[in-house]
């Protein structure tokens, strides 16, 4: 257990929720375009996978956008890594009814990205070459041409009500550091 104590109150961290490794997901082919042709991520609760793929290396060419389906249950975390080399992308996030709930125009090197499932279903992942944001994942329809080019997307599931430390960041404004400035 892990208290901290301020003049604003106290609040209480019990770890027990760790985080597994699963899969580590390379497609041999083209990744789907559309909700239909989405490619099974098994991401289980409290599971970290990771996808290493290609945007252009369909037929689609730098229209391709590949989509990534995920089973979530209501109030699930998902934080997406994304880690390349000189490619700049695009990750969409859609909701079981194919509406867009998040969205990230992403630097050429690495970022971090989190949503909450705001219901249980299937929810999808689209990677897309960046300003290639208006296409339809229903349908496929709207694809833009766009930059192509290799990533890795790292996708870690913690389950609702599960909570996950990874940083303490604070700023005392007294006293002495016990372990160097």
């Amino acid at each position: 257990v892990l208290s901290a104590i301020t003049a604003g109150g106290t609040a209480l961290l019990r770890l027990g929720t760790s985080i597994g490794a699963g899969p580590d997901i390379a497609p041999a082919a083209d990744v789907g375009d559309t909700f239909g042709t989405a490619l099974i991520a098994p991401l289980g609760e409290n599971t970290l996978a990771t996808i290493r793929s290609s945007i252009g290396d369909g037929l689609a060419g730098p229209q391709d956008v590949d989509l990534y389906a995920v089973d979530l249950v209501a109030g699930d975390r998902v934080v997406l890594d994304w880690r390349t080399a000189g490619y700049l992308g695009v990750v969409r996030v859609f909701d079981p009814a194919g509406a867009e709930v998040a969205e990230w125009v992403l630097p050429d090197e690495f970022a971090d990205l989190a949503f909450v499932a705001a219901s249980t279903g299937s929810y999808r992942i689209g990677v897309s070459g960046a300003f290639n944001i208006d296409y339809d994942p229903v349908t496929g329809a709207g694809e833009a041409a766009f930059a192509t080019g290799d990533y890795e997307l790292g996708l870690s599931r913690t389950g609702a009500g599960s909570a996950r430390l990874t940083a303490i960041e604070a700023v005392a404004d007294s006293g002495t550091p016990a372990r160097g400035a």
